[in-house]
């Protein structure tokens, strides 16, 4: 799976990531904290919209917090470990209508 990383200047994310060729596609926001948000189902249309956003922790909130399944990784010495494990969980994710 590859990912397309993005930089943005925000308090809230250092960098956002869109995974998947087809649906569901994977999200993955990177705390300026250095934890991996990923989230599942999310259309690429919606990671422009945050990419582009004026305040990203604001469109998180808005748009992807509670609204969107979600699942913590820790994060590891190694960047790759985390996205290991987010490409593990996006594997496991069921297709489902609408996503």
């Amino acid at each position: 799976m590859q990912y397309r990383w993005v930089n943005v200047s925000s308090r809230f994310a250092r960098r956002v990531a869109l995974a998947g060729s087809r649906a569901p596609y994977l999200l993955v926001i990177q705390t300026v904290r250095g934890s991996y948000l990923p989230y599942l189902g999310v259309r690429p249309e919606v990671f422009w919209q945050m990419v582009r956003a004026p305040s990203k922790g604001g469109f998180y909130n808005a748009y992807i917090k509670g609204l969107y399944p979600r699942a913590d990784l820790e994060p590891a010495e190694d960047e790759s470990d985390s996205l290991a494990r987010a490409r593990a969980l996006w594997a496991s994710f069921p297709a489902r209508p609408g996503l």
